[in-house]
């Protein structure tokens, strides 16, 4: 092998490279922070849905409850079988996090 003369340190090809693969991760995270819903009202709002829900299952009785997510507010009924009836724009299931498509 041969050794190698003059200065240690990086070329400039690896520098490039190395800064454009940074590039490309910090567009990618930073399309998925800015696609991402606000979590708090959504959490509260799947805490009441799972309470009313749970509440519904135990009384055998429906339970009706307000929700406000994103400033609208909806409204969301728990039946006794464990299914929810909600109006609102992204029908989640509270207890599975997932859409449902039930509603």
């Amino acid at each position: 092998m041969r050794e190698r003369r003059g200065r240690p340190g990086v070329t400039l090809v690896e520098l490039v490279a190395t800064l454009a693969i940074l590039g490309m991760m910090a567009g990618i995270a930073g399309v998925a922070y800015w696609r991402a819903e606000p979590v708090a009202a959504l959490d509260e709002a799947d805490a009441r849905l799972g309470a009313a829900r749970q509440q519904a299952v135990r009384r055998r009785k429906p339970v009706t409850i307000t929700v406000r997510i994103d400033g609208r507010i909806h409204d969301a009924t728990a039946l006794p079988d464990g299914s929810i009836v909600f109006d609102g724009p992204a029908a989640r299931d509270p207890l599975a996090g997932s859409p449902d498509d039930a509603t």
